[in-house]
């Protein structure tokens, strides 16, 4: 094995100094353009609403605004219902068209009133989240009472059979839809 010749390292007595290897620029902010995207930031919170109408609009969908006219729609059409008297006298040949929904073959025997619920339509109806009542009056066309007519669905062109007990005998029947 050869001998390595090592290279003397020669110290000196100088004091280490700072040497520069690079420079880094800084970048000037501009405070307007912050200020500028806050400004926008703000206007955005503040007209959210407006914005979400708008952009629905466009895409067809239903907005806040559509939403509240149907409420108020809703609400008109509640009050000409109750404004409307509409009381029918029970025998077997009523019908009575309520919405898409036609109430026919009616029977009162022994205390329960049976009925078949029929949908015309040619879509199925979702009756799930909608009240419909039975009132039943007298002859004095007053209320004795109100029974809930339960069912969910009624699919294309059927039917739904309904039977409600019934307390008392009646002269008069009304059907209503409440919220």
């Amino acid at each position: 094995m050869a001998k390595r010749k090592s290279e003397k390292v020669v110290l000196e007595d100088i004091e280490l100094r700072p040497q520069v290897i690079g420079h880094i620029y800084e970048k000037k902010t501009n405070i307007g353009r912050v200020l500028i995207i806050f400004a926008i930031l703000l206007l955005v919170v503040y007209y959210i609403n407006d914005i979400s109408v708008f952009v629905n609009n466009l895409l067809g969908k239903k907005s806040a605004t559509t939403i509240q006219e149907q409420t108020n729609e809703n609400q008109k059409r509640i009050k000409n219902d109750e404004n409307n008297d509409d009381y029918y006298m029970f025998n077997d040949s009523l019908t009575i068209i309520i919405d898409n929904l036609t109430f026919a073959h009616f029977k009162n025997e022994s205390k329960i009133v049976s009925f078949d619920v029929y949908n015309y339509t040619e879509n199925d109806i979702d009756l799930s989240n909608k009240n419909y009542y039975l009132e039943t009056y007298n002859s004095d066309k007053t209320l004795i009472e109100s029974l809930k007519i339960d069912f969910n669905k009624i699919e294309k062109k059927n039917k739904a059979s309904i039977s409600l007990n019934v307390n008392k005998e009646f002269t008069y029947l009304k059907i209503v839809e409440k919220i």
